[in-house]
């Protein structure tokens, strides 16, 4: 499924363990060499403190993307005001994985990345008329 921040940026986003209106999607997080999508940032203050208070919602938290509204289970949120873009201390990096009980997953008690697996593409069947990549080659 593919959605466009144009798109994302026109819903407003609920908070469904209180059922309060956290305003509409100002700012989308991406984590760039890995090309992974991290979540969404509302507005928290209102008024004129620009940045200061904007509310980061882990993917993990969105429920469902609706016709218009964007459904959210956040019981903690964090701000994304001055450390806006860096992981909160203590976080893993994106080289050590995603913590996970000892003995699991690799030595050190961290199992690789989660990203989803590159697609494998199964050749053209023979006789169809056309060319393999390799035959072009």
């Amino acid at each position: 499924m593919e959605i466009s921040y144009t798109y994302l940026r026109s819903k407003e986003v609920v908070n469904l363990t209180d059922g309060k209106r956290l305003g509409r999607v100002c700012d989308v997080v991406f984590r760039y060499p890995e090309n992974v999508f991290l979540g969404i940032v509302v507005p928290g203050n209102k008024g004129f403190s620009f940045k200061k208070g904007d509310v980061f919602i882990d993917v993990k938290c969105i429920s469902c993307i609706g016709e218009d509204v964007i459904l959210v289970r956040a019981e903690g949120l964090r701000r994304a005001g001055k450390n806006r873009g860096k992981a909160p201390q203590g976080a893993p990096s994106a080289r050590q994985g995603v913590p996970c009980m000892p003995g699991e997953g690799t030595p050190g008690g961290f199992a690789p990345p989660l990203y989803p697996p590159a697609p494998t593409y199964a050749p053209a069947p023979r006789g169809d008329g056309r060319r393999s990549f390799d035959e072009y080659e």
